[in-house]
């Protein structure tokens, strides 16, 4: 416990982060007399707002005392109660997610939280990219990788048929094309797209279709929308009489 003289102190920033520490600890397991005494601790700030023991108030607090820090916040980062591993889990489906040389370990991590989100498969990781290793994509997957199964194997062993995602002359657009119960789902780099090499070996060229200017949209972004789409397709054909 700090006297108000050696809180005092303590450079502004670590005031700040000494609170926010605070208060995450009791975001997760609310404790009275902790919550008291950051009272105390704004009080000694001169702070012009007070919290509230609700989990908006203890939240934007703790972002307030971070925004003071001179630490940015990433999405790793936020208060993100586990309440949703109450609910009853789907089983997983039988596709395999084959990123083709991301370089984003930030677009990586988010395909394996989406993935993990409609429970889609399995993920394949071409050579020399961020895999499910990388501790960046560990961060932003928000520790869904430790659910998430991987397949090493070449492309030529992954479930047929092999479907490509790119904007293409000869692409099925996304609303005309049902996706079955076994495949590999290719995505590709975020510069110049899937591969020439796979585009020929592709049994099916799909494409997001899109209407504003910039014919393109972040892979992690596109393949939230996939994922939709396939759950979509299979969950109903499971579920199906």
């Amino acid at each position: 416990m700090f006297t108000q003289k050696k809180f005092n102190s303590l450079s502004i920033e670590a005031q700040h982060k000494k609170v926010a520490e605070l208060l995450k600890k009791i975001y997760f397991q609310f404790d009275q007399e902790t919550f008291f005494y950051i009272q105390k601790l704004e009080t000694y700030m001169g702070l012009k707002w007070t919290i509230h023991d609700d989990l908006e108030s203890l939240s934007n607090s703790f972002h307030k005392h971070m925004g003071q820090t001179g630490n940015g916040i990433s999405e790793h980062s936020l208060l993100i109660k586990n309440r949703d591993l109450d609910k009853a889990s789907k089983d997983w489906l039988n596709a395999v997610i084959y990123l083709d040389h991301l370089r984003s370990a930030h677009n990586v991590g988010n395909i394996v939280r989406t993935t993990e989100a409609f429970r889609l498969g399995k993920l394949c990781f071409s050579d020399n990219m961020p895999d499910i290793s990388h501790p960046s994509v560990c961060k932003t997957s928000m520790g869904t990788h430790h659910w998430v199964e991987t397949v090493d194997k070449p492309i030529a062993e992954l479930p047929a048929p092999l479907i490509v995602i790119e904007t293409h002359q000869k692409s099925i657009k996304l609303q005309d094309f049902k996706f079955p119960k076994t495949f590999t789902l290719v995505l590709g780099n975020e510069e110049y797209g899937v591969s020439e090499k796979l585009l020929e070996k592709a049994d099916q060229i799909v494409e997001v279709p899109l209407c504003g200017q910039k014919n393109s949209l972040n892979v992690a972004a596109c393949f939230s929308i996939l994922a939709w789409k396939i759950d979509q397709d299979l969950r109903k054909t499971v579920s199906s009489p």
